[in-house]
């Protein structure tokens, strides 16, 4: 692993979004074999003016994902054709247009 990323693995993200005051957005998706929903959870825990989404069928790399299981989600990871999952895009466009 790069020494870059692992001076991240050493950070708790828990603990360093206590230190955050901005209003924050968490996109997660459920079907997301890197991180999960509980992941999500304490995070959101962590950020009282945060706001969650659990968006069904989404994967790491925010697309549409019909399994969780890792060779088949594989293919969706390398598939640089696959458009935003609709629920990221639509989550994501309704917060920025609250946040103006």
């Amino acid at each position: 692993v790069q020494p870059y990323l692992s001076s991240w693995f050493l950070q708790d993200p828990v603990q360093l979004a206590k230190t955050i005051t901005k209003k924050v957005l968490i996109l997660q998706g459920d079907y997301d074999i890197q991180v999960t929903v509980s992941d999500a959870q304490n995070l959101h825990s962590a950020f009282p003016q945060s706001e969650l989404h659990i968006i069904h069928g989404m994967n790491h790399v925010l697309t549409q994902s019909k399994t969780t299981l890792k060779t088949q989600q594989m293919a969706d990871y390398n598939n640089t054709n696959q458009k935003l999952h609709k629920g990221f895009t639509k989550a994501l466009l309704r917060y920025l247009k609250s946040s103006n």
